[in-house]
């Protein structure tokens, strides 16, 4: 998991222990919005998902926060109308340690690795779930 860690850091300018936190937050926040079967399979078809989920509640007790207004107006570009659920993964990223730029350049790549993990039918039912992340990755619909 560290080389998917350190290539998403590189790729996006964030630490490796953001990346791996910030690949946590994003499983953490597809946990709450997908079904738990849903979950299950993405969970189960991500390698290390449980260490990443398990590590990103823990780092939850710390909070660095003071970005909230920067970060409800980046989840408003990303995710437009369906803004309520992205704000919260933009808001943990946040307290993580993520700039807003660094966050616009994470996502689509922490999205690409999950693509490129998942089943095709698994992709369509979590980007149908999910249409901001859609909107993220250019693979919804205009």
């Amino acid at each position: 998991m560290s080389d998917l860690a350190n290539q998403l850091a590189t790729e996006t300018g964030v630490t490796g222990e953001q990346a791996h936190q910030g690949l946590g937050a994003l499983l953490s926040f597809l946990k709450e919005q997908l079904g738990d079967e849903t979950f299950q399979k993405l969970e189960a078809a991500i390698p290390g998902a449980a260490s990443m989920l398990s590590n990103f509640q823990a780092a939850q007790g710390t909070s660095q926060g003071g970005l909230f207004e920067t970060v409800a107006a980046l989840a408003g570009k990303l995710f437009g109308g369906k803004a309520e659920g992205g704000a919260e993964l933009l808001s943990s990223l946040s307290k993580l340690g993520f700039q807003p730029g660094q966050i616009e350049a994470f996502l689509p790549k922490a999205l690409e690795f999950l693509k490129n993990h998942l089943p095709a039918e698994l992709i369509e039912r979590v980007m149908a779930s999910l249409p901001g992340l859609a909107k993220l990755t250019g693979s919804g619909t205009e």
